[in-house]
């Protein structure tokens, strides 16, 4: 469901662009929905687990997948024990402030 959009050529990198607000307003109440099925529910958990890498591929685009991946593994221990080293590397890097916007190309 989440990833219908972006298989019928909308890239996941234009929901920015208020032509997509649409989308992006679905998709972040559609992870939004997805993060509260699998609050306190490791069976749920590992039924969304099996489709991590398409929530990977939408980490960063400001769709709501880091709250959900972020529930998905709240507690839940075994599920813990799957993730894979690339996993954790992507979401550290995407904690990491950015860095600071350069001022001397503003030209007002």
């Amino acid at each position: 469901m989440i990833n219908l959009p972006f298989t019928k050529g909308i890239s996941v990198t234009w929901v920015g662009d208020s032509r997509f607000a649409e989308i992006a307003h679905l998709s972040r109440i559609a992870y939004s929905l997805m993060r509260l099925c699998v609050r306190q529910n490791e069976r749920n958990a590992l039924e969304l687990y099996k489709h991590i890498d398409v929530m990977r591929s939408h980490l960063g685009n400001a769709v709501g997948c880091s709250p959900a991946l972020k529930e998905l593994f709240a507690d839940k221990r075994g599920l813990l024990q799957r993730v894979k080293e690339d996993l954790i590397a992507q979401m550290v890097a995407l904690s990491q402030p950015l860095p600071p916007f350069p001022f001397d190309i503003i030209h007002i």
